[in-house]
């Protein structure tokens, strides 16, 4: 939802010392400065306690406030805000961003807060450079058909491939999605596999991809304003779950990936970490128990180096949009009973991506969830040709799902019986 433009306000209470004039970053679409247009709406207040001050010109709430000057935090030195609620008696209300917090204006109806939250290049829209399955642009904006909780016409019921007699509604949590939708295609990067295969790059002690992924997945080297050059070792990911169509060799504008060491298998799964707004995450083998749930952005933050980055955001960073991505990935024991012989070595692998967005209310709208979320899963049965598992379903250790991927990923598995795909089922179900 794109916000109004307000008149230029000649007096305001204010916040903090006078400042110099934001640079123009208008010629940077890549590095797009506005919370929700493409262009950058800002104001410089002409007199009163707010002279000399500047100030978004769209009614914004204290999150969107918080999130606009953590945008401009490293590029023009952003580190308070002045904002007063209350406009029109809902909770958004007139924005002021400064550089520094000395002279408070002691009379001011507005509120001063320090920034606190940091922007993420994935969080914040609008995410321009996207692209869609049939090589166009996406839109900067796309997240905005799916903040309602009818979809329009046109994004439901399509059929998808053209011509299979198959139909399908339009899924941010998908990655297989008609371009009609108008959602960017899904871009992952190798998480580090253990050990880490170098067999193809011989000579080389840590191919590009790898050392990329270092980078951003570390908060020290790659906090999470920009992604860190690890984008350009993306590939396309056509689908979540493993799939021969996930098997690409080139990244997603082409490029060879000969001389990296790890291009996603088609025994990989997808998402292992997932920035939604831009749907960018990494892909690995389904090594999890089906418990293992993960969400980004991560609640809370740590003290360690392995959160709060580009491929990990969490709550330090500003999410404006109120992004929420849960997964797993994951092969679990079917929980047949021990006479039907098969019942260690049958197993449904499975994936699951949950993504959340605030949704579009009409106002004072009581009955409107705040809240829009959309969900894929897919699951297969697979019959190994050892016994990986225990006995009983609740024996079953991370051991257990590592001795499965393992089979899995060489191939050394089968068509399950009947009797197995019905538990199967019932135990994606569950999940």
């Amino acid at each position: 939802m794109r916000l109004g433009l307000l008149e230029v306000r000649n007096t305001i209470g204010w916040i903090g010392t006078k400042i110099q004039p934001i640079p123009d970053t208008s010629a940077k679409p890549a590095q797009s400065l506005h919370l929700l247009d493409q262009s950058l709406l800002r104001s410089q207040d002409g007199s009163g306690d707010g002279e000399g001050e500047w100030y978004l010109t769209d009614v914004v709430t204290m999150e969107q406030c918080k999130a606009k000057c953590a945008e401009l935090m490293t590029s023009w030195g952003c580190t308070h805000i002045s904002f007063e609620s209350g406009l029109n008696d809902s909770e958004s209300g007139c924005c002021y961003v400064h550089k520094s917090c000395e002279d408070k204006d002691s009379h001011s109806g507005y509120n001063t807060y320090a920034a606190g939250c940091e922007y993420h290049v994935g969080l914040t829209g609008p995410f321009p450079g996207l692209k869609l399955p049939n090589g166009t642009n996406a839109s900067s904006l796309w997240y905005e058909p799916y903040q309602h909780h009818t979809l329009a016409a046109h994004l439901r019921g399509i059929e998808h491939p053209a011509g299979s007699g198959k139909y399908v509604d339009c899924n941010p949590a998908s990655c297989d999605n008609p371009s009609i939708c108008g959602i960017p295609v899904c871009r992952g990067v190798c998480r580090l596999r253990v050990p880490i295969d170098l067999s193809a790059t011989a000579g080389i002690s840590e191919a590009g991809d790898i050392a990329a992924y270092r980078k951003a997945a570390k908060r020290s080297t790659c906090p999470g304003n920009t992604g860190c050059d690890v984008e350009k070792y993306a590939q396309e990911v056509k689908s979540n779950f493993p799939s021969t169509d996930n098997a690409d060799l080139d990244t997603i504008d082409g490029t060879s990936r000969s001389g990296q060491s790890s291009p996603m298998l088609a025994t990989d799964a997808f998402p292992l970490s997932f920035v939604p707004g831009i749907r960018f995450g990494s892909y690995y083998p389904p090594t999890y128990t089906p418990g293992a749930v993960y969400q980004s952005p991560k609640p809370g933050h740590f003290t360690n180096d392995n959160t709060g980055n580009f491929m990990r955001p969490d709550q330090r960073h500003c999410n404006p949009l109120g992004w929420l991505a849960t997964y797993k990935m994951a092969i679990a024991h079917t929980g047949l009973a021990t006479g039907s012989g098969v019942h260690r070595s049958s197993g449904v692998v499975m994936t699951k991506l949950a993504v959340c967005i605030n949704a579009i209310c009409a106002a004072n709208d009581a009955s409107c969830v705040p809240t829009k979320c959309y969900v894929s899963k897919q699951s297969k049965c697979v019959q190994f040709d050892s016994n990986v598992f225990p006995q009983y379903m609740s024996a079953v250790t991370k051991s257990h799902v590592n001795a499965a991927s393992d089979e899995f990923k060489n191939g050394n598995y089968g068509e399950c019986t009947d009797e197995a795909k019905q538990a199967a089922r019932a135990v994606a179900a569950g999940n």
